[in-house]
């Protein structure tokens, strides 16, 4: 299974994640025990106007991945971040043909989250002008951004118009709030989600332990093949291959019996 969003990398400069290497190779193990098999390393960029060492960043990946292969822990980490999008990103950011810092895995893709008050014109704007540049904008976890899920719609056109979607899996189980848990629902339905990751912080907040996500992932209708799906996705992206998911859909609505029409 893949895991396209996590702070695995530890004391990285304007992250939140793990506080230590133990921390971090215990957080291995915790995402290992749930099934994990790959796992980008996706510190937060340009939050709050921090940007860390890219060349630390990678440095740390290396030294990680070496930890946990010498512990045994079956687990590959591929590099990544998620950037903060908002009018100041494309300053910072490469031009197109130049080095692929912060994308995932040095690929074209590229893990982007939105301030808090962010609005869905400007978000479209910037979207566009990354897609302009040459990357492919992944937004991450779309449910939790309530200024945005208040117009679902708009989140359809961007994935029409090639925008793709991570979700945590924690939504699926009321982790990140009601709100977040109604706006996974609405994109799940509607064939919306292209990767899941676990968003995780620490060992005991936000874990790497995703396997009650995955019993309420399951327990959807079609749930299997969507997890399937979504590795599908992660494998053509490790390959740096442009896919075309499958176009947004309505669900289908449940036929109403004779008696409930009858009764109201």
């Amino acid at each position: 299974m893949f895991d396209l969003h996590s702070h695995i990398l530890y004391n990285i400069d304007g992250d939140d994640g793990s506080r230590s290497e133990a921390m971090s190779l215990a957080m291995l193990r915790q995402a290992a025990a749930a099934g994990t098999t790959d796992l980008f390393a996706t510190p937060h960029f340009h939050r709050r106007g921090i940007c860390p060492n890219w060349d630390l960043i990678m440095e740390r990946l290396v030294q990680l991945q070496q930890q946990a292969d010498a512990a045994k822990i079956p687990i590959r980490l591929h590099s990544g971040a998620e950037v903060s999008l908002d009018a100041d990103t494309l300053n910072y950011l490469p031009g197109p043909g130049e080095h692929r810092d912060c994308c995932l895995a040095g690929t074209a893709y590229l893990l982007v989250e939105l301030l808090p008050t962010a609005a869905p014109l400007e978000t479209w704007n910037l979207l566009y002008q990354l897609q302009l540049r040459g990357y492919l904008p992944i937004l991450a976890h779309p449910e939790r951004y309530k200024a945005i899920m208040a117009q679902p719609q708009v989140v359809r056109q961007w994935v029409e118009k090639g925008i793709l979607l991570q979700s945590n899996q924690g939504s699926f189980t009321g982790d990140f709030g009601e709100s977040a848990l109604r706006s996974v629902r609405w994109l799940y339905d509607r064939g919306l989600i292209h990767f899941l990751g676990s968003d995780a912080h620490r060992t005991d907040w936000r874990s790497h332990d995703t396997r009650k996500a995955q019993e309420a992932i399951r327990s959807l209708t079609g749930g299997d093949a969507f997890l399937a799906d979504c590795d599908a996705h992660a494998r053509l992206l490790l390959q740096g291959r442009v896919f075309y998911p499958d176009p947004p859909h309505e669900p289908l609505k449940k036929k109403r019996s004779f008696w409930s029409r009858f009764f109201g």
